[in-house]
């Protein structure tokens, strides 16, 4: 008997039969048929249907898996909706139920769908959680710079108010001189708003900067980048002439860099005409520490270095100590830096040099406090503009700007904003009659911080006692023997009579001027005799009294009344008859 096999489900069929009966495929002609010569008794073994069965499905699990590898792999491309979509009817479609006869090889098909399934899900809900994670940072980011904006306007109010407190004393002290004021001829008054405010006349320098322009980031980072340009180019300069050098020539010079904590970081030779630049490409081949993260201070103190200064200025022998201080994230990042403004301007102290040449990050840390100014580079604190804008705000913070104290413009902008930076100016502008006549106006303390000569100028303490009587104490001994000044002095303020020479106290000329005034009589000599009868005299102005009846009429009045009455009149008894009269007699006594 003879059969053929199947291509497809590889049974044995009937040689007659064109189709097969297990699978239903039509017999390929064009492949050899494996023809097997069967037994005639009917012994040639066959397969049982569940074999056959079997066979089916194993051929029908390899085709399906093929398509559905193909599938997948187009799912992947699709949108996140779609890909569900399409992987749920694939679920739904090779579910085991669905295929009661061939459930094994269904299950392993649908556990890829199941499982390329649950990769989806993960993911969907990974994106899922990492928006809503977005989300809150936005909103949280949202509420601090809400937050920061509350602060920096509850801070403006605090300014304006002390502003507003400071204008008003102002204005009390300024009331306080207006009867002085009110006394002076008009060519005192001219002679005293040249002088004593002066400074207002002064050509000032033109501030172009607008404290209230705004600053954006944007404006910062660029302009960050413009100052690292420039600064690679200034050290490019000096390294090409460097280059034109014979560096066999220059003297050597060891360089010990350690940390903040004296431990040893590296040790490195170079030359004398490097710069610091160098050192710092130096430590980065060597720690492996990017430059701008770098900040070098000279051993024992606080100086820091430029990447511009010279080896051979910084030490003079052949060793060179370092200590390297390490940026953190937000004191080198530019944006960091700026996020950690708005919590103090001090970090400005601890940024990377090329941060604190930002101009535009000056000004942002002087808005919260004038004196941020000390902690920028050299150029900015130099900068004439920068230092005006500082003490317009804060006249004290001349006490870190030592290079200005020296400079009458930037004096006199001080001394405008507050009296006190007069004792930190230098001694040739402390007698500048115009700086300390400015202070003057702002309070008489001020005259203790000028110098002797000034005080024993005739001209300036004419003018100082006329607007503050009390000035006469800070002048000189001769000065406070002059008549003319002491009597300007006491009519501004009589208790500048404590003041006078006491050659004074008895002069004539000021006795008579005085006559009558007691405010300033009684800060004169207390013998004299213009004193003696001016009080003399008032006590007799203002103690007069008059009686309307003598002694003798008042007596005769009340002897009128008795009589009148009915009582007898009697005579005044002396003490011994009242005595006697108030003793018992021995009869009574019996």
């Amino acid at each position: 008997m003879s059969a053929w096999e199947c291509v497809k489900c590889q049974m044995d069929n009937d040689a007659s039969a064109e189709i097969c009966e297990w699978c239903e495929t039509t017999r390929d002609r064009g492949d050899a048929a494996r023809l097997s010569a069967l037994p005639d008794d009917g012994d040639l073994p066959q397969r049982t249907p569940e074999e056959a069965e079997e066979a089916a499905a194993k051929l029908w699990q390899a085709e399906r898996r093929h398509d559905l590898l193909q599938e997948l792999q187009a799912i992947d491309a699709l949108r996140d909706d779609e890909r569900h979509r399409r992987l749920r009817a694939l679920q739904l479609e090779l579910h085991p139920d669905k295929h009661p006869r061939r459930q094994q090889q269904a299950q392993a098909l649908f556990l890829l769908v199941q499982e390329r399934w649950e990769e989806s899900d993960t993911a969907r809900r990974r994106r899922r959680h990492a928006e809503r994670a977005a989300a809150t940072a936005a909103r949280q980011e949202a509420e601090l710079k809400k937050r920061q904006e509350a602060e920096e306007a509850q801070a403006e109010r605090f300014r304006r108010q002390e502003a507003a407190k400071r204008e008003a004393e102002a204005q009390r002290q300024e009331q306080k001189r207006c009867h002085a004021r009110g006394t002076l001829s008009q060519e005192d008054r001219e002679k005293l708003r040249r002088q004593v405010r002066g400074a207002q006349n002064v050509e000032m320098l033109d501030v172009s900067e607008d404290e209230r322009e705004v600053i954006t980031p944007e404006a910062v980072e660029k302009e960050q980048l413009c100052v690292e340009e420039a600064r690679r180019q200034r050290e490019d300069k000096i390294r090409e002439e460097q280059s034109a050098t014979d560096q066999n020539t220059v003297p050597s010079i060891w360089i010990n860099v350690s940390d903040v904590q004296h431990q040893e970081v590296c040790q490195l030779i170079g030359k004398r005409n490097w710069i610091v630049a160098d050192v710092k490409d130096l430590v980065e081949g060597s720690e492996g520490l990017p430059p701008s993260r770098q900040r070098l201070l000279l051993r024992g103190g606080e100086q820091e270095v430029e990447d511009t200064d010279f080896l051979g200025a910084l030490s003079s022998d052949e060793n060179l100590n370092l200590t390297l201080v390490i940026c953190s994230e937000k004191q080198y990042e530019i944006q960091e830096f700026l996020k950690s403004i708005h919590t103090t301007w001090r970090v400005l102290q601890f940024a990377a040099p090329a941060i604190r040449a930002n101009r535009l990050v000056v000004r942002l840390c002087m808005r919260k406090n004038p004196r941020a100014l000390q902690f920028a580079s050299p150029e900015l604190r130099k900068d004439r503009k920068l230092v005006k804008t500082a003490l317009k705000r804060d006249g004290s913070a001349l006490e870190i700007l030592t290079a200005f104290q020296d400079d009458r413009l930037m004096v006199l902008t001080a001394v405008q904003q507050t009296w006190r930076a007069l004792p930190l100016a230098s001694l040739r502008l402390r007698g500048d009659p115009e700086i300390v006549g400015v202070a003057l106006s702002h309070d008489l303390e001020a005259l203790r911080h000028a110098t002797p000569e000034l005080l024993a100028d005739r001209e300036f303490m004419l003018v100082a006692v006329r607007v503050d009587g009390l000035a006469l104490q800070h002048g000189s001994e001769a000065l406070r023997g002059d008549r003319d000044l002491v009597l300007a002095a006491a009519k501004q303020n009589p208790k500048a009579m404590v003041y006078i020479a006491p050659q004074l106290r008895l002069d004539p000329v000021l006795q008579a001027a005085f006559k009558g005034n007691v405010e300033i009589l009684k800060h004169m000599q207390f013998d004299t005799e213009q004193r003696v009868q001016t009080e003399q005299s008032m006590f007799d102005e203002n103690n007069a009294f008059t009686p309307l009846f003598t002694y003798e009429q008042i007596m005769s009045k009340l002897q009128q009344t008795q009589s009148a009455r009915g009582y007898r009149s009697q005579q005044p008894k002396t003490r011994a008859q009242a005595e006697a009269s108030r003793r018992p007699d021995a009869e009574d006594i019996a």
